[in-house]
């Protein structure tokens, strides 16, 4: 071996060893999360809960007394009586609630109402649902805001759904495939949308949006009321081959791709995407390796599945959980993961 052979060896045998201590130490070390649990009585059933003023506002399932749809919640989730009474006057058959920045929205029977000084006021009427306007008041509120960008979402759960990115300086529109949207995240420039389905055996996709003009932009205006834009069907009833627009399913990667597990919820911490997710058997907390989950810790030994938080902006570290093995909500505040299991 001549000299400069053995200089060459010694520079290729270094870099070996250098890229070897990089990738170790590149390699992702996921932070410690805290878990607590607890126990709170609740006189019905939970099916959404928001933050508001402070506290919580939930609605419940009640099907026998009418007199109470809506509950008021202090910040440890106890249920605060008089706060309640008040809310729950003038409401006659709550659908759903949801917050637009400070200001508290209930769908009442067929009516959107907004609650301002005290009182619930009226605000519009929802029209008559259909392929092109169901869910549509979902629209006219953003799950998630930045300087560039509002985002909105539709779904009709089996039936499709869909993430809206609205340009704030152009004002165009662009879209894609997004169904029963659980969180959306924007990580070094870049959007994550995680969803999740509990139809059939459940499935849940995580989307990776680099740039939001790259996805199929919505000219139509009738889209943009249509969860499923982007299925078009003929208008032969004997016919059931499904069409779609050219480049629909442009500007987006696809993360995660899974069935069997359900994604409750997700937050970013240290610049980094975590998963609050169930299986046939327990709820985990953990994140997604490419395709695969990975668990930290198991929050509960039970099934969960997600209700809805509607105001993603406003409350990106809520959780709620309804299912037929367990009602109640997580919490996550820094590296602290809270567990309220609701009783009734």
């Amino acid at each position: 071996m001549t000299k400069s052979d053995s200089s060459i060896y010694t520079i290729i045998l270094f870099s070996l060893i250098l890229f070897s201590c990089t990738e170790q130490n590149e390699k992702f070390v996921p932070e410690k999360f805290e878990i607590e649990r607890s126990v709170v009585k609740m006189p019905l059933t939970v099916k959404e809960i928001i933050a508001f003023e402070g506290g919580y506002v939930c609605n419940f399932e009640n099907w026998e007394d009418t007199t109470v749809h809506i509950g008021f919640l202090d910040k440890n989730f106890h249920l605060m009586k008089r706060q309640t009474k008040q809310l729950n006057l003038g409401l006659q058959r709550l659908r759903a609630i949801w917050t637009v920045h400070d200001t508290l929205f209930a769908i009442d029977l067929n009516m959107i109402k907004y609650w301002r000084n005290a009182h619930w006021k009226y605000y519009k009427t929802l029209p008559i649902e259909n392929k092109t306007t169901f869910m549509s008041y979902e629209l006219n509120y953003p799950i998630y805001e930045d300087a560039q960008f509002i985002v909105r979402s539709c779904s009709k759960g089996e039936f499709g759904g869909a993430v809206f990115f609205k340009d704030k300086k152009t004002g165009k529109t662009y879209s894609c495939e997004s169904t029963s949207i659980k969180a959306v995240h924007k990580i070094g420039g870049v959007y994550y949308v995680s969803s999740s389905l509990a139809h059939g055996c459940g499935f849940s996709k995580v989307l990776q949006i680099a740039d939001p003009r790259k996805l199929f932009e919505i000219k139509n205006k009738s889209q943009l009321c249509d969860c499923g834009w982007y299925d078009i069907y003929s208008k032969d009833p004997t016919n059931d081959q499904i069409k779609h627009p050219i480049g629909y399913d442009k500007g987006f990667k696809v993360l995660v791709d899974t069935t069997d597990i359900q994604i409750i919820g997700a937050f970013v911490s240290k610049d980094f995407l975590y998963h609050i997710f169930s299986d046939a058997k327990n709820t985990y907390l953990g994140y997604f390796d490419h395709q695969n989950p990975v668990v930290l810790d198991t929050i509960v030994q039970k099934v969960s599945r997600y209700g809805y938080v509607r105001d993603l902006q406003n409350n990106p570290n809520l959780f709620v959980i309804k299912s037929s093995h367990f009602n109640g909500v997580i919490v996550r505040n820094k590296n602290k993961i809270r567990l309220i299991k609701f009783k009734n």
